[in-house]
């Protein structure tokens, strides 16, 4: 230990501080391997785009925003669009637009 004004100062020795790059490298290179398989996994012809929307938000450890955007991007496949159902009855009812007068 070095006293400095009055505060301790470690100094790291030369081997704990390999030791820590080490092992912080290790946790890189892990977490490398992990995104690769994942990456892999998505872009598998076995899963189509909105299969890997909804694998996207149903994913807890996504970020929310990731996980708002697509379930945004999945809804459109996922729920009809809604149609006003009376429009091509009543054109067949009555032969006009609706609004048209007579």
């Amino acid at each position: 230990m070095v006293y400095k004004g009055g505060m301790v100062e470690v100094v790291e020795t030369l081997e704990t501080k390999l030791k820590r790059h080490e092992d912080a490298l290790v946790a890189c290179m892990a977490e490398i391997t992990r995104l690769r398989e994942e990456n892999a996994r998505l872009r598998s012809s076995e899963n189509s785009a909105h299969s890997v929307l909804r694998e996207v938000y149903n994913d807890p450890t996504a970020s929310p925003a990731v996980r708002v955007k697509a379930a945004g991007l999945a809804l459109p496949h996922e729920t009809p669009r809604y149609r006003r159902p009376y429009t091509s009855c009543w054109r067949a009812l009555h032969g006009r637009r609706p609004g048209v007068c007579w």
